[in-house]
């Protein structure tokens, strides 16, 4: 007997094994199908609005003959209006005598509704008869009607079903004929052929015969089995493969800086507002932090003006990587110079170099093997997270080509550490407290230099460049020292235990915390760019974003706002439904100790009452700041008294009597942004002769869309 095969002994091999199995039933269901010439094209979806069910085309029939739902649908096909009810027919009948009386109500039909409501409840039972009795009748004579409805709907269908059952049974046999007649050709020519001494072959049923020397597999029609795709990819054509560090290919595109990025982003979404997934071409062109001018961002946009290098398709196992290099300019004057002299002169000026992403392969790429890479993107919408299903196919898939900045490793130590309350205590410090040495050399250690923390094109008499608000360099660096933090902290928060399924050890957690920081610092050299946008507008003011409230403008804020607020719905929970106004409110007669309260408010209710609306009486000037919040707290312990119900207005109160201090937003000028032009690509202008007749009809551009970001 045969041996058995030996078992795979690997992980790699046992995964193989069953690809090729599963691969092997898949190829032999199709030679199955096609030797059965069976048919497995989808039938066409009905149009829009096509109903394909017999009940559904207006016929009246629908459910189990004899049914409420039955009669009723046959009714409605009819046209027979369902009985009136006891109420309805009283309503009728009065209805007509009331607009006689009062033909005021004669279009007001919410208010006569509501007339004859109030007179059918206050009727007695035997008054309510007689139309109890005619809705009875209303109904018998409904239901007569429906019954034959339904069996002239029931019968209507069945003649139509019989009708159709017939036009199907002669339109097999019709079919059943023609197959007849073509199989008596085929014998025919086959014959005729026999007797030239040629002989033909037939491949599929019903199929032309051809020659012997003809490709079956053109005279065949393949019948597919849909499998999801993974959209262009690029193969190595090179019979030797590519060895490890093989230059591919350069990345390029159109440049955007970071603010025109993202505006892009919103007026693609904007055009587009149910694509879950934007189109992946671009990429980050990253100045390195070791540059003089320090960490910047570009962003490279190669959907449309491109090489290769852009379609390679995301792995989670890549054969290929981006890497970041500087390219000698070809335009440099020195550049010639400087090669011949082999660079041993250290007096002559050092060649300029232009930034590019090359793209190298990682491993050995065989022939016929996908070139793919690590995308490596972030995104902060879960909807794209979901949608950005990964396809490699590789036993390390994330089952994802996107990562989430909601996942628990990018939030392990911002929940905790710099939360809302976090950034805006960071923002405030940033606009008041000064610039020191130290935080400049945290950023430069960061590599955050003058690229990130000047303002383009700006530049003082002297010809040197114009830095940021002193306020801005300030808030890059606190939030730089959080960022240090989060790297020290992130390792053990992610190895204390398992997060979101997976277990970090040390080395996995560490890596991971560095991907994380290099993400934040690019973030927020992002950020910058934006704000230094806003802040080159022609007059715009660059003052700090936040300034602190003066004393009168404290006070006036404590009770002058938040407690005549408070005031007036204390005053609408405890029964005045007029609110504050009820009592005339600041230095009203009726305001203070004298203040009579409405019958519906409780002693106690009353007193809190009066007590704040002493407050009230007295104008602000007679306070300070600290005097403010001690009367903001005595208010608070006054409704606190006042029992559980009242005492989320008393913690309310007590919040603002202990906040120390007090700021608010600067104003800034607003502006518009230049409009964003967008070419859709050319997979998505399968529909464009339609868009082309409505953009003509709305004026605008059949190959272009225009969108004004405000």
């Amino acid at each position: 007997g045969e041996s058995p095969a030996p078992s795979p002994s690997s992980a790699f091999e046992r995964d193989f094994a069953t690809i090729k199995e599963g691969c092997d039933a898949i190829l032999r269901a199709i030679r199955e199908v096609d030797e059965a010439a069976l048919p497995t094209v989808p039938p066409p979806k009905p149009a829009k609005g096509q109903k394909t069910k017999l009940r559904m085309e207006g016929s009246g029939v629908a459910g189990i003959k004899g049914s409420k739902e039955s009669r009723d649908a046959a009714a409605k096909a009819a046209g027979i209006k369902q009985p009136m009810t006891a109420f309805f027919i009283f309503s009728q009948e009065q209805r007509a005598m009331l607009i006689e009386r009062r033909p005021e109500l004669r279009t007001n039909i919410s208010a006569v509704g509501k007339l004859m409501g109030e007179r059918w409840r206050k009727m007695s039972d035997e008054e309510k008869f007689p139309y109890a009795i005619k809705a009875e009748e209303a109904r018998r004579e409904y239901e007569i009607a429906a019954t034959k409805a339904e069996e002239e709907a029931h019968a209507a269908a069945k003649a139509r079903e019989e009708a159709e059952m017939a036009a199907l049974a002669q339109e097999r046999a019709d079919a059943e004929a023609k197959k007849a007649e073509a199989a008596a050709a085929l014998e025919r020519e086959m014959a005729e052929a026999a007797e030239k001494g040629i002989i033909l072959q037939v491949y599929g049923a019903g199929r032309k015969p051809r020659k012997p020397n003809q490709s079956s597999l053109k005279s065949h029609k393949r019948r597919h089995f849909r499998m999801h795709p993974k959209g262009i990819g690029i193969v190595c054509a090179r019979p030797e493969g590519l060895p490890p560090g093989t230059y591919i290919q350069d990345y390029l595109g159109e440049l955007y800086s970071p603010w025109r990025w993202f505006e892009r982003q919103d007026a693609i979404k904007k055009r587009e507002p149910d694509k879950e997934l934007p189109d992946f071409f671009n990429i980050t062109l990253e100045r390195p932090a070791e540059d003089a001018a320090g960490h910047d961002v570009l962003f490279v946009e190669a959907a449309h003006r491109c090489t290769f290098a852009s379609r390679l398709s995301h792995s989670c196992a890549p054969n290929c990587q981006t890497v970041g290099v500087a390219v000698a300019d070809q335009t440099d004057q020195n550049l010639d110079q400087n090669l011949g002299q082999n660079n041993l002169d250290q007096t002559a000026d050092p060649p300029r170099t232009k930034l590019s992403i090359a793209q190298y392969t990682t491993r050995h790429v065989s022939y016929g093997e996908e070139l793919c890479w690590n995308y490596s993107c972030v995104t902060e919408s879960e909807k794209e997270y979901r949608a950005a299903i990964c396809l490699c196919s590789s036993t390390t898939c994330k089952g994802a080509f996107l990562d989430y900045a909601g996942s628990s490793a990018f939030t392990a130590v911002m929940n905790v550490r710099h939360n809302f309350l976090d950034r805006n205590a960071l923002l405030i410090r940033a606009c008041s407290e000064p610039l020191t040495a130290a935080d400049r050399a945290r950023l430069a250690t960061a590599g955050i230099k003058s690229a990130a923390l000047t303002m383009p094109g700006e530049r003082t008499p002297s010809g040197e460049r114009v830095e940021c608000p002193e306020w801005l360099i300030k808030w890059a660096s606190l939030t730089l020292e959080y960022i240090e933090m989060e790297k020290e902290l992130l390792p053990a928060a992610l190895t204390a235990k398992p997060i979101d399924g997976i277990v970090y050890d040390a080395g996995f957690a560490a890596a991971t915390a560095a991907g994380v920081v290099a993400t934040r610092i690019s973030n927020l050299v992002v950020t910058l760019d934006k704000i230094k946008y806003v802040m080159r507008q022609p007059g715009q003011n660059r003052a700090p974003f936040l300034r602190h409230l003066s004393d009168g403008e404290v006070v006036d804020h404590m009770l002058g706002d938040i407690l005549k607020r408070a005031a007036d719905t204390f005053a609408r929970r405890v029964g005045v439904k007029a609110g504050l106004p009820f009592f005339g409110g600041r230095g009203a007669r009726n305001s203070g100790a004298e203040a009579k309260m409405p019958a519906a408010v409780g002693q106690r209710e009353g007193d809190a009452m009066r007590f704040i609306l002493g407050v009230l009486a007295k104008p602000p000037r007679e306070f300070t700041p600290r005097e403010a919040s001690q009367t903001l707290e005595a208010c608070s312990r006054k409704i606190r008294e006042l029992g559980a119900v009242h005492c989320a207005m008393a913690d309310l109160l007590l919040l603002y009597a202990r906040t120390t201090h007090w700021c608010t937003p600067e104003a800034y000028t607003g502006f518009q942004s230049p409009p964003v032009r967008l070419v859709p690509l050319p997979k998505d202008k399968l529909g464009r002769r339609d868009r082309r007749l409505k953009d003509a009809n709305d004026g605008g551009d059949a190959e272009g869309t225009t969108v004004q970001i405000p």
